[in-house]
Parts: C-alpha cells; structure tokens; sequence
C-alpha cells in the first residue's frame, strides 16, 4: 500500500478506528492503518459492497466533503457496471484487490470533526492505548511499573529519559501512562527516582568511574543535584558511601 494511504475496512472496527485516530500523533502505525473483515464473509458480494458504501457515508457525515475516499476495493469480483460503484461510493471501485476497505490520503485524520464529542474520543483512545498495552505486555510478564523502570534504566546513559519517549515505548499515551502508575500507587517521577538509585548504588561501588560522572550518567544537569538525592537514598554522601562499602 502506498505511503501515506489508510485503509479502513469492518464497519464496526472501522468507525472505532477513525474515532480514535483523531488527534493522535502521526506515526507509522496510522499512517498504515488496516482493518479486514471476517475471511468467511468475502463470498457476500452485495453485502459487503454495501457495508463499504454506508461506511463512506458515515466517515463523510462526520468529516465533510474533505474525507472523501480516493479509492473502494474489494476482494471479489465486479458484478456491476463500474459507474454504479462509482455513485454509491463516490470513488472509482477496485476489485480482486488484496484487501476490502476505502483509501483516504492520510491527512484526512487532521479533518475537524463534525459534533465531536470529547468525552468519547477519549474513551475510544484509552480503549486503543489498552490494548496496545496488553500486546506490550506478555500474560504473566513484569507489572507496569517494573517495566517503566527497565525501559528508564535502558535510556539513562544516553541521555533519553522523558516520560512522553518511555509511554511511546510501551505502546502508550503519557495521560494513558500517568494514569496507569497512579492506579498502582505511584508516579514516573517515582519510577524515575528508583531507576536512578539502582543505578547509583551500582555505579558508586566503581572506583574507575568518578562522582561527578555518576551523576552525568544518572541525568542530573548538576551535581549538587544527585549529592541531595543520594542523601535521600541512604541517608549519606556518595563519597562517605564510597569509603565504607568499598567495591562489590
């Protein structure tokens, strides 16, 4: 499918889909977005062409005349006359395509919605960001919380370590992150501190790395900075630290 092409296909999935979409960042995930039916229904023709009309009404009453479809395909055959297709749809028809769905140039996403309703797109983001989540995330596997501070660990020596790059990471929004940890009982800023003091209690215990590159290393623009958080952590210095336990 061409660059900058969406491809909606499932009445329900579809509607759901462009919903959702509205206002997340592009990416290449929208940006090649696919949606199919059931294999068992591609032998009803008729049913399906007209499931792909209503759904081209429907994304039209929402948008306006700026999300009209560039193109109808279909994994059937043609059975009838092409400018039949072209009326109901308002789009040349495509058959024995690889896929059934209507084509919209990507920027139909950035259209104002007609009479959005906030409260729902937000309901439908959060579904999406849950899901998302849930395919992160293997049954069984660390909780959110383990996971943000692995993610955080990975990115301190470079440098990368901001919240929006760490829910990105996770398949998730920063609200969606925010507000999962706050269900758990704690915040990225705490996740932050003890993804820091694990890596502090490390780095402290090597003589070849030097106090003032530890706290570089943590992320701290000072190092007055990291001196104030270690005395939080254990309640001394990073050097008396250094002098009583020696190297692990």
């Amino acid at each position: 499918m061409p660059e900058g092409e969406l491809v909606f296909a499932s009445m329900p999935a579809a509607v759901v889909a462009f919903a959702a979409s509205r206002g997340v960042p592009r990416d290449e995930l929208l940006r090649h977005l696919v949606l199919e039916h059931e294999p068992r229904v591609v032998a009803m023709a008729e049913p399906v062409e007209m499931m792909i009309a209503a759904l081209a009404r429907y994304i039209g009453l929402y948008v306006g005349d700026a999300a009209r479809p560039r193109e109808a395909t279909f994994r059937h055959p043609r059975r009838h006359p092409p400018a039949l297709y072209e009326e109901a749809l308002g789009a040349p028809a495509r058959f024995e395509a690889a896929a059934t769905g209507l084509v919209y140039d990507a920027r139909v996403l950035d259209a104002p919605m007609i009479g959005a309703d906030p409260s729902v797109r937000d309901y439908l983001v959060r579904h999406a960001e849950q899901l998302l989540a849930a395919r992160e995330a293997p049954a069984g596997g660390a909780p959110l919380d383990a996971r943000v501070r692995a993610r955080i660990a990975e990115r301190l020596d470079r440098g990368e370590v901001d919240q929006e790059g760490i829910a990105r990471s996770l398949g998730m929004s920063t609200r969606s992150l925010q507000r999962a940890l706050k269900e758990l009982g704690t915040s990225f800023t705490a996740q932050l501190d003890e993804a820091r003091r694990g890596r502090a209690l490390d780095l402290i215990r090597r003589r070849d790395v030097a106090i003032q590159e530890i706290a570089f290393l943590l992320g701290y623009g000072e190092p007055r900075h990291f001196y104030r958080s270690f005395r939080r952590w254990t309640g001394t210095t990073p050097g008396e630290y250094r002098r009583t336990r020696g190297p692990g």
